[in-house]
């Protein structure tokens, strides 16, 4: 499911990089809590049908999505945004809109537990490799005993 090779760990946040280039992060399951809290609209998507939208309290990321359909099967459920949009005749929405909310909890849960683990991963794989050195090679100045000055190659460690 998720690169972690792509991943990194700042200040608390799971950074994904983005495209060619590595300066380039976005953050990703930084979601807390998914919950419906208003309906939207309706509108008719045919003769026996609607599209009901409703309003999340949190933008829904792909990792949370995945989780959530395999909690909830209903395929006339979509997420877009901060909307659930649940197309579905009038007399199915009662019975479907329990499912979905039955499924915002555990889908919750889930993405908690996904993210912790992505960040011990994270957090395991840093560990895994010693922090870099850098040896740097100098000409200095060696005094030997005759008082004659000659070049002489001396190390210096750095570390990030």
């Amino acid at each position: 499911m998720l690169n972690l090779e792509k991943l990194i760990l700042r200040d608390g946040f799971i950074l994904h990089r983005s495209g060619g280039d590595p300066k380039y992060f976005n953050r990703m399951l930084d979601r807390t809590e998914v919950m419906i809290v208003e309906k939207l609209n309706f509108v008719r998507s045919s003769d026996s049908e609607f599209c009901f939208k409703f309003v999340l309290s949190e933008y829904t990321d792909p990792e949370w999505r995945e989780l959530f359909f395999q909690r909830c099967q209903r395929l006339c459920v979509d997420f877009s945004g901060k909307e659930v949009r649940i197309v579905c005749p009038p007399a199915e929405l009662g019975a479907i809109l329990s499912d979905v909310k039955a499924a915002l909890g555990p889908t919750n849960v889930a993405y908690a537990a996904l993210r912790e683990d992505v960040v011990k991963q994270i957090t395991e794989r840093i560990e895994e490799f010693p922090t870099p050195t850098l040896t740097v090679e100098l000409p200095q100045p060696v005094f030997h005993s005759d008082g004659d000055a000659r070049n002489a190659m001396a190390s210096l460690e750095v570390s990030p």
